[in-house]
C-alpha cells in the first residue's frame, strides 16, 4: 500500500522506545528537526547581509549551533527503523558537518562583517566568504533532501512535494547576490565620497581635488552597474534608489566641489562671501545625500520583507 504524505509534514512526536512506529512518523520526526534548523539558518542568512551589527548576527549563528545540538541529540537517541538506519546516520553526519561550517566558516564570516565597513576590499572579502558558505549550506540541504526521498522511496512513502524550504533558501540566496551587487558599487562611491568630506577637513586644494575625481570616477561606474544589473522581479525602487544617490554624489563631485576646491586654493585670500558660499555648499552636501542614503537603505529592507516573506 502506497501512503502519500506532504512536504513539509506537520511534526509529529517521535518518542523513542514507546512502541513501534509508522514510516510515516519516523520520517516525519527527522523532518521536523530538519525543519527547526531551516528556520534559523534563514533567519541567520538574512541577518548576514541586512543586518548592520555583528553581534546580533553572531547571536543569529550561535541560535543555529544550539538548535542543530538539540537535533542532533534527539537524532542520536533514535533506533533504526526496522533496521534501517541510513536516514538517521547519514542526517547526522549531515548535520555535523553543517555544524562544523556554522562553527568555523560562518564565525569567520561573522569576524568578516565587523571589519566590513572599514574600506571596500574589506567589503568585498566578507560576501566572498558569505556567498562561498551559503553555497556550501545550500549544497547539504539537497544532500539531506536526497537522503530523505531514498526512505520515502524504501517504505513506499509516495511524496508529494512541496518545495518550499528549497524555494526559500533559492529565493534568499538570489536576493542577496542581487542586493550585494547593487551595495558594493553604492559603498565604493560612499568610501570616495567621505574621503571628500575628510579632504575639505584638511583645507588643502590638491587634497580635495583628488578626492573630488575619485568620487567622480567611483560614482559613475557604480552607475553605469547598477543600470546594467537591472531589477530584481520588475521591482525597481531598490536599483533606482541606488542610482539616484550616485548621481548626487557625481553632481556634487562635479559641480560645487569644483568650486571649493578652486576657491580653497588661496584659502587667505577668501572673502566673507566666498566663506559663506563654502558653508552653504556643505550644508548641502551634508544633507542631500544622507537623505538619498536613508531612503536606499529603507528601500533594500522593503525589497527583502516583499520578496522573502516570513511565513
Amino acid at each position: 500500500m502506497i501512503k502519500k504524505i506532504i512536504l513539509p509534514l506537520i511534526v509529529c512526536s517521535f518518542l523513542c522506545g514507546y512502541g513501534q512506529v509508522t514510516a510515516i512518523q519516523y520520517y516525519n520526526t527527522v523532518l521536523s528537526e530538519h525543519g527547526l534548523i531551516f528556520e534559523k539558518t534563514k533567519r541567520f542568512i538574512t541577518a548576514v547581509v541586512h543586518t548592520e551589527i555583528a553581534d546580533e548576527v553572531e547571536s543569529t549563528r550561535l541560535a543555529i549551533i544550539r538548535q542543530l545540538d538539540s537535533s542532533m541529540a534527539i537524532l542520536k537517541r533514535m533506533p533504526s527503523y526496522s533496521g534501517d538506519d541510513k536516514l538517521r546516520r547519514e542526517t547526522l553526519e549531515i548535520l555535523e558537518r553543517e555544524r562544523s561550517m556554522y562553527n568555523m566558516d560562518f564565525k569567520q564570516v561573522v569576524n568578516l562583517k565587523r571589519s566590513s565597513a572599514e574600506n571596500f576590499e574589506a567589503m568585498e572579502r566578507f560576501f566572498l566568504a558569505e556567498d562561498s558558505a551559503e553555497i556550501r549550506i545550500n549544497a547539504m540541504f539537497l544532500e539531506l533532501r536526497t537522503v530523505q526521498k531514498k526512505f520515502a522511496s524504501n517504505n513506499h512513502l509516495s511524496i508529494q512535494e512541496n518545495e518550499k524550504i528549497q524555494d526559500q533558501l533559492e529565493r534568499i540566496r538570489k536576493l542577496n547576490n542581487y542586493t550585494e551587487s547593487v551595495f558594493l558599487n553604492y559603498f565604493r562611491a560612499f568610501r570616495d565620497f567621505n574621503n571628500l568630506a575628510d579632504a575639505i577637513n584638511t583645507k588643502k586644494a590638491d587634497e580635495i581635488e583628488k578626492a573630488r575625481l575619485e568620487l567622480i570616477v567611483s560614482s559613475t561606474k557604480g552607475m553605469k552597474i547598477m543600470k546594467s544589473v537591472g531589477f530584481f522581479e520588475n521591482d525597481s525602487n531598490y536599483v533606482q534608489s541606488g542610482i539616484l544617490l550616485l548621481e548626487k554624489y557625481q553632481e556634487l563631485a562635479s559641480g560645487d566641489m569644483l568650486e571649493v576646491a578652486r576657491l580653497m586654493k588661496e584659502p587667505g585670500k577668501l572673502s566673507s562671501q566666498d566663506i559663506s558660499r563654502i558653508n552653504s555648499i556643505l550644508t548641502y552636501m551634508n544633507n542631500e545625500p544622507e537623505a538619498l542614503s536613508i531612503e536606499f537603505q529603507r528601500q533594500e529592507r522593503r525589497l527583502f520583507q516583499l520578496h522573502v516573506p516570513k511565513d
